[in-house]
């Protein structure tokens, strides 16, 4: 591919906190972050590869067109932070059943809107591990 505009990165993994046996999902996983960060950037056909080399993993990544390095690194490196807040009153809140009334669900938006959220003091750092599954 002609890189010409364009920007050439690799980015290297720390896997010393991941199990072995976790070790190629967890990169794929990267990948696939990787790949929605970059979909935000409107860049036409980008390459997003994965790389083991022994026990070094990475992800190599090519962006045609794309001549703010800076930019790129900032769009792909953005950490996601996840925060766990509180609704004000829930009292009157059927949680149990994991399904609103359009009373309970505009009494949740009400609640967003005026910012009547407590901090629970809880993130994403207090998560050992998250997994996505569907009902069958």
């Amino acid at each position: 591919m002609d890189l010409v505009g364009g920007t050439h990165v690799a980015f290297e993994a720390d896997m010393s906190q991941i199990e072995d046996s976790s070790r190629n999902e967890a990169i794929k996983s990267l990948v696939d972050v990787f790949d929605r960060r970059i979909n935000a950037l409107g860049v036409a056909e980008p390459v997003i590869q994965s790389r083991k080399i022994g026990n070094e993993y990475g992800i190599v990544v090519e962006l045609p067109g794309i001549t703010d390095t800076n930019e790129a690194l900032d769009t792909i490196g953005k950490t996601a932070q996840l925060n766990f807040k509180q609704g004000g009153s829930t009292e009157s809140l059927n949680l149990g059943s994991g399904e609103f009334s359009g009373e309970e669900l505009q009494q949740i938006q009400q609640q967003q809107k005026q910012g009547e959220w407590n901090d629970t003091q809880l993130s994403g750092k207090h998560l050992k591990r998250a997994d996505v599954q569907f009902d069958q």
